[in-house]
């Protein structure tokens, strides 16, 4: 009996000893997770500050995010892109409703006698094609080659009579003498004096064209055009080629001939130097075929020829004046400009489209 006491208490004092070393057991390792899951966690939150963020399923996975630079940039070209549009439709708007606006058209329509009596519009042309009212003094005078000096169908004289009085009835006395003169010279020379052969009896109708302008009356964005017109003829004219009893038309014209009395050029030598120059525009205006020049003379004293030259810098032209020796050395310089290749093909041609209309 006492041995089975003694038995049954060793037994007990064995469990007692095994439970208490299980429970030590036990709180050792719940003591070794709960170190573990701290440093876990700490780790963790090191990553967190050191990396991109991560997604919720998966804390340890990277997520990528889009570059935020790229992410404005697309932005910005959408919101150009947008303004872009806006502002073309705002613009095909407004080109819509100036088309429907009447363009305006400002100038003058001036003949070469108009120049001896109104100056301020003879200006205007001048003005036009950027041109001075005096023409460029050539500082040599022009004298017939000595090798047609002795040729006698280069001499001519003349003397006006003194029995009129009537500068218009006067110079119309010259006429048939000069004709005779310059067709011995196997010029074709042709009196137009009166509209003879021309269309409408007029030798030139010329378009000038100055740069558009917006005048500060009329409507914003309508369009103004400053366009003049020079409209006219001369005394005489040799031409390129035989009329073949056709009409006479400015591409024609070798040079013109001009002629004035002597008390007419001595009364008004700029009205006429005037009117001499307008007839040189007239005749070259946008003319692609030839250079017409324009002598002036009143066939005993006085003899130049005006012609159309380039700039010295060749941006623009100018009118050049050269004085000769005597009526025939005119014809002769007259004849050799005439001859050269066309310089008055750009001279107030119709100005370019402006880019706000197309």
């Amino acid at each position: 009996m006492k041995n089975n006491t003694r038995q049954q208490s060793r037994t007990l004092q064995r469990n007692n000893l095994d439970n208490n070393n299980n429970n030590n057991n036990n709180n050792n390792n719940n003591h070794h997770v709960c170190f573990i899951g701290k440093k876990l966690k700490e780790v963790i939150q090191e990553l967190e500050k050191k990396t991109p963020p991560t997604s919720d399923d998966h804390p340890l996975v990277v997520v990528a995010p889009a570059p935020p630079e790229q992410l404005q940039q697309g932005q910005q070209d959408e919101a150009i892109n947008e303004l872009v549009t806006a502002v073309k439709g705002l613009g095909l708007s407004m080109h819509a409703m100036q088309e429907q606006l009447p363009s305006v058209i400002l100038g003058y329509v001036v003949t070469p006698s108009t120049a001896s009596r109104d100056r301020k519009v003879s200006a205007k042309i001048f003005e036009a094609v950027g041109l001075p009212l005096r023409p460029v003094e050539d500082s040599d005078e022009y004298s017939l080659p000595e090798t047609l000096a002795s040729d006698s169908r280069w001499k001519f004289s003349w003397a006006w009579s003194t029995n009129e009085n009537d500068d218009r009835v006067l110079e119309r006395t010259s006429y048939a003498p000069v004709l005779q003169f310059l067709r011995s010279l196997d010029i074709l020379a042709e009196d137009v004096s009166d509209g003879q052969h021309c269309i409408e009896k007029i030798l030139y109708n010329s378009e000038i064209y100055t740069q558009r302008k917006q005048n500060p009356l009329q409507v914003r964005g309508q369009r103004v055009f400053n366009w003049h017109r020079v409209v006219g003829r001369t005394d005489i004219v040799a031409l390129t080629q035989d009329r073949n009893s056709g009409d006479i038309i400015r591409s024609m014209v070798k040079f013109a001939v001009e002629i004035k009395t002597t008390e007419g050029l001595r009364r008004s030598q700029d009205g006429c130097l005037f009117e001499a120059q307008l007839q040189l525009i007239g005749l070259n205006a946008f003319n692609v075929f030839v250079s017409p020049p324009v002598v002036l003379t009143n066939l005993v004293r006085t003899h130049q020829v005006l012609y159309l030259a380039y700039k010295d810098d060749c941006w623009g032209y100018v009118i050049r004046r050269k004085k000769c020796s005597s009526f025939p050395a005119a014809i002769h310089f007259a004849q050799q400009k005439g001859s050269e290749a066309s310089i008055s093909d750009d001279f107030s041609r119709p100005m370019t489209p402006d880019p706000e209309s197309i």
